[in-house]
């Protein structure tokens, strides 16, 4: 019996161990403004202070829901791959872009993509990756897709002349003009396009 009570309370005190090894040392508005600033370096080219920014927000207590934690990750990894842009350090941008998920907790997936766009133009050339991507025969849909959402679909297309797997989200955008009037996409011979051309990152290839 004793060795029961002793095992009871070990395994009561292990969820209070676990939740306590995190020790955050700001809280969650803290690390907001933490990656709203260090945007605001990046944009003035001051990634040395933008660094020391996103490395206090990589240490900030976001909450417990699921959704913060993956638009708050998203951010701190989107605002990395900058800074290692500007590092030249290319391929390591494109692994961080293809780490980040969540898109439908949260993480903002339509700015990865473009991210996606510009970190291969930092690699290859945007003439090159332009002309790449006009080359594209298949798209493939992608397994975590959930057949009930008509708003969001993963895609997924292989770049031949990049050697590249471009992963990207789809989202049902509806443009309008300056009038008001719905902008109808117009219809080509590139089911790739077809697909893009509502999107944020669609602009950058042409």
């Amino acid at each position: 019996m004793k060795h029961l009570n002793t095992l009871l309370i070990l395994l009561l005190l292990f969820p209070i161990s676990l939740f306590s090894q995190n020790h955050y040392k700001y809280s969650y508005k803290e690390g907001y403004k933490f990656l709203g600033k260090a945007q605001k370096k990046i944009d003035k080219k001051d990634f040395d202070n933008a660094t020391k920014l996103v490395n206090k927000a990589k240490n900030s207590n976001f909450g417990f829901c699921g959704n913060a934690w993956a638009e708050a990750e998203s951010k701190i990894k989107m605002i990395e791959v900058q800074i290692l842009n500007n590092q030249k350090k290319i391929d390591e941008s494109l692994a961080i872009l293809e780490s980040i998920g969540g898109c439908s907790l949260g993480a903002d997936c339509l700015k990865r993509d473009s991210l996606k766009i510009e970190t291969l133009f930092l690699k290859f050339g945007k003439e090159k990756v332009k002309n790449a991507f006009k080359k594209i025969e298949n798209v493939n849909t992608k397994p975590e897709n959930n057949n009930d959402d008509e708003y969001e679909v993963n895609y997924s297309v292989f770049v031949t002349d990049l050697n590249y797997n471009f992963n990207f989200i789809q989202r049902n955008f509806i443009l309008i003009d300056e009038n008001g009037k719905e902008i109808i996409p117009k219809k080509t011979d590139n089911k790739f396009f077809n697909i893009v051309q509502n999107q944020p990152f669609y602009e950058l290839l042409q």
